[in-house]
């Protein structure tokens, strides 16, 4: 398994939001970019969905699977922020 990531942008304090792109394939992987229609998307903070400047759920499509740590239902998340595709939600804040 080959992987190539990257990080977008640079946080000016602690805790604040970054976007990272991970690229994983069994051939080597030449393209190092952004990721613009994600076929995973795994969000670890749940506010994100709220802020529209970080528009997390930009590019995904129907076959997109998104992992969100909430202690929401997956139903409510996706109802809520209109997410395109399959969900699962985990919580694992604690």
């Amino acid at each position: 398994m080959k992987t190539a990531s990257r990080i977008v942008g640079t946080a000016s304090f602690m805790g604040a939001p970054i976007m990272a792109f991970t690229r994983l394939s069994n051939n080597p992987i030449l393209e190092r970019g952004i990721i613009a229609n994600p076929d995973i998307n795994i969000i670890a903070d749940e506010t994100l969905l709220k802020d529209n400047a970080a528009n997390i759920l930009q590019g995904t499509w129907g076959g997109t699977i998104t992992l969100v740590n909430t202690h929401y239902a997956a139903s409510h998340v996706k109802e809520t922020y209109q997410v395109r595709g399959k969900i699962a939600t985990v919580d694992i804040t604690d």
